[in-house]
């Protein structure tokens, strides 16, 4: 009965020095997952003379999309509103400027919208 136990016990414990060799087998696949698609809207910038510039768009995609970058007013308890815009069509990966004129006093920020549905706005700024 000691031999079968023995010969028993050996087996398990080759069958579980195996299974650590398996479990510690170095991967050669690439598991890197690539970059997901974003959009981007950057804070305007004050150009002087109530002039702005406003710059988005979307990058690390794999899908094309139309996008428009706008220059928007930020109006408090009603819609805001457009200064300036430009749309592009199958657009995997670019930004693009759009130039407006504000008014002193005025919050403004950039927002970026994809016919995929996404959207981001910028942080705002208010014009001296």
């Amino acid at each position: 009965m000691n031999i079968k136990r023995s010969v028993a016990g050996l087996g398990v414990a080759v069958v579980g020095l195996a299974g650590v060799g398996l479990a510690s087998a170095p991967a050669f696949a690439d598991t890197t997952e690539p970059a997901a698609c974003v959009m981007r809207a950057y804070k305007p910038v004050d150009q002087g003379n109530q002039n702005m510039e406003a710059r988005g768009g979307r990058g690390n995609c794999i899908n094309p999309a139309t996008v428009t970058v706008m220059l928007k007013r930020d109006i408090t308890a009603f819609p805001d509103s457009i200064v300036e815009s430009s749309t592009r069509s199958s657009i995997y990966n670019a930004t693009w400027s759009v130039y407006g004129v504000g008014a002193s006093g005025k919050q403004y920020y950039t927002q970026s919208d994809s016919s995929t549905g996404a959207s981001l706005q910028s942080g705002r700024i208010t014009l001296g």
